[in-house]
Formats: C-alpha cells, sequence, structure tokens
C-alpha cells in the first residue's frame, strides 16, 4: 500500500508538459501578420499560449510597444477561418493563453493591435497599424 501512495504522488507532481511547441521571432511585424500553422491533436488538456519575453517598435518607430493583442485562429477547410479568441501578451516574459483548444486541427494566431507608448509624449494609446519586432517568442500547445 505504501509503494502505490509513493507512486500516486510521484505521479501528482510530476509536470504536465505540453502536446508541442515552437520557437520563433518576429522582425517588423504589424496587424494581420500570422504566425506559422501546428496541428493540435487534443492529446493532453495543457492551454494554448504565446510567450513574447519583450518587444519593441518596429523599424523607424516612435514608440515602445507595450502590449500586443493576439487573435487565435483554426484552419475551417474552404470555409473562413474560425476564430477562437484574442489573448493580450504583456510583452514581459509571461504566458498569453487562449485556454484548451478541444478541437482537433490546425491552429495559427495572427498580430492585432498594439498598446505603445509614444517617446517623448509619455501617451499610452491602442493603436491597429504599428509595427513590432519580438527577438524570442514561444508558442505552446
Amino acid at each position: 500500500m505504501i509503494g502505490a501512495s509513493v507512486l500516486l504522488w510521484g505521479l501528482a507532481a510530476a509536470p504536465a508538459f505540453a502536446e508541442g511547441s515552437w520557437n520563433s521571432s518576429l522582425n517588423n511585424a504589424g496587424p494581420g501578420f500570422s504566425s506559422r500553422w501546428w496541428t493540435d491533436n487534443n492529446y493532453d488538456a495543457n492551454s494554448t499560449r504565446t510567450q513574447f519575453a519583450s518587444c519593441q517598435g518596429g523599424t523607424n518607430a516612435n514608440y515602445l510597444v507595450q502590449r500586443v493583442n493576439l487573435n487565435l485562429w483554426r484552419d475551417n477547410g474552404v470555409f473562413p477561418d474560425h476564430n477562437h479568441g484574442v489573448t493580450t501578451n504583456y510583452c514581459n516574459g509571461t504566458w498569453a493563453s487562449w485556454g484548451r483548444m478541444t478541437s482537433v486541427g490546425s491552429y495559427k494566431w495572427t498580430v492585432g493591435d498594439m498598446y505603445v507608448n509614444y517617446y517623448g509624449a509619455g501617451d499610452y494609446a491602442w493603436i491597429s497599424n504599428g509595427r513590432v519586432t519580438v527577438p524570442s517568442l514561444s508558442t505552446q500547445y
């Protein structure tokens, strides 16, 4: 009986690993920019999430990017892709999550609006025409 309890405790303490993941970067990406496609076979119960280590304004930008909205899409064959919602990435190494995807399929995220701080003005605003550079990002599913 003791052996069974130790085994169960060991399984409960084991970390949960995502079905898959990939790493990349963005260079001067604007709204509508698409990530690569990946396939989620729903082998686990983990969330689909993305992490930006940091964000910078795109080429010749006069602002600092503080947050980036990301839309998650599932391929829907000949029909328009299905939107699984938007999450906000805070550009600080934390994970932005859409939750668990229960539909098996091919997914991608796209860049949306950006929350920026204009140099010298101290003003923060959501803009829909910005550009962002992300030196290192991760996506898990």
